[in-house]
């Protein structure tokens, strides 16, 4: 299990209660673009409540700087998927959410780059998807 993750659910077996909801990690197009319905998609049980209170001790942490949410500058609100990456000084935790389900992923993550929904190209000119800060 990665240090963020670690940190996140503690250490535990496959029998524990702690779900193992480590995921793959981001999906680029050829340009480099990060696709989102391929990214982040191996979701597990969790527990919402459990997962807040285990997010809030993290974001305490010194080495926590900043998290940032997909906004939809054309619906100018945030886009309709539950992901968060919360930036620490030597790594990004991805956190994706769906329903009691969810899934985290360590590693750098460019939030420079363009997001794309998909790779269906009609669905990605609809969107205007960039990464923004989050102060939720």
């Amino acid at each position: 299990m990665n240090e963020g993750a670690s940190m996140l659910f503690g250490t535990t077996n496959a029998s524990g209660s702690v779900p193992h909801a480590c995921c793959a990690g981001p999906v680029f197009n050829h340009d480099g673009k990060l696709i989102l319905s391929e990214s982040f998609t191996e979701l597990s049980p969790a527990d919402p409540a459990w997962l807040s209170a285990g997010l809030a001790r993290l974001m305490e942490t010194d080495d926590f700087v900043e998290a940032w949410r997909i906004w939809d500058c054309e619906e100018n609100n945030w886009a309709p998927i539950r992901l968060t990456l919360y930036r620490f000084d030597e790594y990004d935790l991805v956190i994706r959410w769906e329903g009691n389900a969810m899934c985290s992923w360590q590693g750098a993550l460019d939030t420079q780059a363009r997001v794309l929904s998909s790779r269906d190209a009609d669905d990605c000119r609809a969107c205007c998807w960039q990464w923004l800060r989050f102060a939720g």
